[in-house]
Protein backbone atom coordinates (compact mmCIF):
# COMPACT_ATOMS: atom_id res chain seq x y z
CA UNK A 1 0.00 0.00 0.00
CA UNK A 2 0.85 3.76 -0.72
CA UNK A 3 1.72 6.20 1.52
CA UNK A 4 -1.47 8.14 2.59
CA UNK A 5 -2.40 11.09 0.17
CA UNK A 6 -1.23 14.90 0.99
CA UNK A 7 -4.42 16.75 0.15
CA UNK A 8 -4.04 20.56 -0.38
CA UNK A 9 -6.73 22.99 0.51
CA UNK A 10 -7.23 26.37 -1.35
CA UNK A 11 -5.96 29.00 1.22
CA UNK A 12 -8.48 30.66 3.46
CA UNK A 13 -10.77 28.11 3.54
CA UNK A 14 -10.64 27.63 7.63
CA UNK A 15 -11.26 31.49 7.59
CA UNK A 16 -14.15 31.52 5.29
CA UNK A 17 -15.39 28.42 7.26
CA UNK A 18 -15.22 30.04 10.66
CA UNK A 19 -16.91 33.22 9.78
CA UNK A 20 -19.72 31.16 7.79
CA UNK A 21 -20.30 28.70 10.79
CA UNK A 22 -21.39 31.80 12.99
CA UNK A 23 -24.31 32.47 10.46
CA UNK A 24 -25.02 29.08 8.86
CA UNK A 25 -25.36 25.57 9.42
CA UNK A 26 -22.56 24.12 7.31
CA UNK A 27 -22.60 20.38 5.60
CA UNK A 28 -20.28 19.06 3.08
CA UNK A 29 -21.70 16.47 0.26
CA UNK A 30 -18.89 14.95 -1.79
CA UNK A 31 -19.19 12.06 -4.12
CA UNK A 32 -16.07 10.81 -2.84
CA UNK A 33 -15.94 7.68 -0.33
CA UNK A 34 -16.49 8.03 3.42
CA UNK A 35 -12.26 7.51 3.51
CA UNK A 36 -11.24 9.83 1.40
CA UNK A 37 -13.56 12.33 1.99
CA UNK A 38 -12.71 12.31 6.15
CA UNK A 39 -9.15 11.93 4.93
CA UNK A 40 -9.07 15.45 3.36
CA UNK A 41 -11.21 16.96 6.63
CA UNK A 42 -9.43 15.46 9.36
CA UNK A 43 -6.07 16.77 7.36
CA UNK A 44 -7.31 20.15 7.76
CA UNK A 45 -8.92 19.67 11.11
CA UNK A 46 -12.06 20.72 9.72
CA UNK A 47 -14.67 18.47 11.04
CA UNK A 48 -16.13 20.86 13.38
CA UNK A 49 -17.60 23.31 10.90
CA UNK A 50 -19.88 20.74 9.54
CA UNK A 51 -22.72 19.24 10.81
CA UNK A 52 -23.35 16.87 8.60
CA UNK A 53 -20.93 14.98 6.44
CA UNK A 54 -22.54 13.03 3.30
CA UNK A 55 -20.57 10.92 0.79
CA UNK A 56 -20.64 8.22 -1.88
CA UNK A 57 -21.70 5.79 1.32
CA UNK A 58 -24.38 7.51 2.63
CA UNK A 59 -27.01 7.12 -0.05
CA UNK A 60 -28.26 4.61 -2.65
CA UNK A 61 -27.47 7.41 -5.41
CA UNK A 62 -25.15 9.95 -5.17
CA UNK A 63 -24.62 13.04 -7.21
CA UNK A 64 -26.10 14.05 -9.82
CA UNK A 65 -29.17 12.51 -8.06
CA UNK A 66 -30.51 14.93 -5.41
CA UNK A 67 -30.40 12.25 -3.22
CA UNK A 68 -27.51 13.08 -1.13
CA UNK A 69 -28.44 16.81 -1.37
CA UNK A 70 -32.16 15.75 0.28
CA UNK A 71 -30.13 13.88 3.05
CA UNK A 72 -28.04 16.70 4.12
CA UNK A 73 -31.36 19.31 3.54
CA UNK A 74 -33.43 16.78 6.37
CA UNK A 75 -30.24 15.88 8.41
CA UNK A 76 -29.89 19.82 8.83
CA UNK A 77 -33.58 20.23 9.55
CA UNK A 78 -33.68 23.14 6.72
CA UNK A 79 -36.05 23.25 3.77
CA UNK A 80 -33.86 22.28 0.37
CA UNK A 81 -35.30 25.92 -0.97
CA UNK A 82 -33.38 27.42 1.97
CA UNK A 83 -30.40 25.65 1.21
CA UNK A 84 -27.08 26.80 -1.17
CA UNK A 85 -24.91 24.28 -2.79
CA UNK A 86 -21.38 25.18 -3.97
CA UNK A 87 -19.82 22.88 -6.33
CA UNK A 88 -17.26 23.01 -8.94
CA UNK A 89 -18.50 20.33 -11.22
CA UNK A 90 -21.56 20.31 -13.46
CA UNK A 91 -22.93 16.99 -11.70
CA UNK A 92 -22.91 19.44 -8.33
CA UNK A 93 -25.13 22.35 -10.14
CA UNK A 94 -27.61 19.40 -11.54
CA UNK A 95 -27.63 17.53 -8.23
CA UNK A 96 -28.63 21.45 -6.69
CA UNK A 97 -30.86 22.28 -8.72
CA UNK A 98 -32.82 19.14 -9.06
CA UNK A 99 -33.05 18.92 -4.90
CA UNK A 100 -34.63 22.69 -5.57
CA UNK A 101 -32.00 24.30 -3.93
CA UNK A 102 -30.02 27.65 -5.10
CA UNK A 103 -26.40 26.96 -6.64
CA UNK A 104 -23.08 28.64 -6.97
CA UNK A 105 -20.42 27.31 -9.24
CA UNK A 106 -17.01 28.03 -8.04
CA UNK A 107 -13.97 28.15 -10.69
CA UNK A 108 -11.35 26.94 -7.99
CA UNK A 109 -11.51 23.42 -9.18
CA UNK A 110 -12.56 21.16 -12.49
CA UNK A 111 -16.02 23.39 -13.85
CA UNK A 112 -15.51 26.16 -15.96
CA UNK A 113 -17.97 29.16 -15.81
CA UNK A 114 -20.04 28.34 -19.16
CA UNK A 115 -20.56 25.05 -18.30
CA UNK A 116 -21.49 26.09 -15.05
CA UNK A 117 -24.25 28.27 -15.87
CA UNK A 118 -25.63 25.99 -18.40
CA UNK A 119 -25.99 23.35 -15.46
CA UNK A 120 -28.02 25.95 -13.50
CA UNK A 121 -25.45 27.95 -11.46
CA UNK A 122 -26.84 30.98 -10.19
CA UNK A 123 -23.74 32.52 -9.54
CA UNK A 124 -20.08 32.44 -10.24
CA UNK A 125 -17.31 32.94 -7.93
CA UNK A 126 -13.52 32.52 -8.75
CA UNK A 127 -12.86 30.69 -5.86
CA UNK A 128 -14.58 29.30 -2.35
CA UNK A 129 -12.96 32.18 -0.35
CA UNK A 130 -15.07 34.47 -2.11
CA UNK A 131 -18.54 32.95 -0.90
CA UNK A 132 -17.99 35.30 2.72
CA UNK A 133 -18.26 38.33 0.14
CA UNK A 134 -21.95 37.01 -0.85
CA UNK A 135 -23.27 35.66 1.84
Amino acid sequence: MGEPREYRIIPGIPEMLTALDVKYPLAVVSARGEKSSMAFINQFNLASFFRVIVTSQTTHRTKPFPDPLLYAAEKLGIPPTHCLMVGDTTVDMHAAKRAGMQAVGVLCGFGREGELRRAGADEILLSTIDLSRIL
